[in-house]
């Protein structure tokens, strides 16, 4: 029984959480967009939030997903998420964005 409402919670979770991060990362880039004049900055800017989303979907697709399917995401597996999401982010990143 246990089993199947964490399947359920998972399901759940996936289809409402992962929508809701592109939805606020599209807001984000827009609502950036118009308080930002400078091109070249507003463009650094668009790159670097697309880069997060990304890398936070995807830990949350491959590790989140099944630690909660497993009924093992703690606290500790919280920071190892953070951890995972942001080593890919940096990964990503070009020197130019990082500053």
């Amino acid at each position: 029984m246990n089993q199947i409402i964490l399947n359920i919670i998972s399901v759940v979770t996936t289809a409402i959480i992962l929508p809701l991060i592109s939805l606020a990362g599209s807001k984000l880039i827009t609502w950036l967009s118009t308080k930002i004049k400078n091109e070249k900055a507003n463009n650094i800017l668009e790159t670097a939030t697309n880069i997060v989303i990304n890398a936070v979907k995807s830990v949350f697709q491959t590790y989140v997903d099944e630690l909660k399917k497993e009924g093992n995401f703690n606290k500790e597996s919280q920071l190892i998420a953070l951890k995972k999401a942001k080593d890919i982010t940096l990964s990503q990143m070009s020197e130019e964005i990082k500053e």
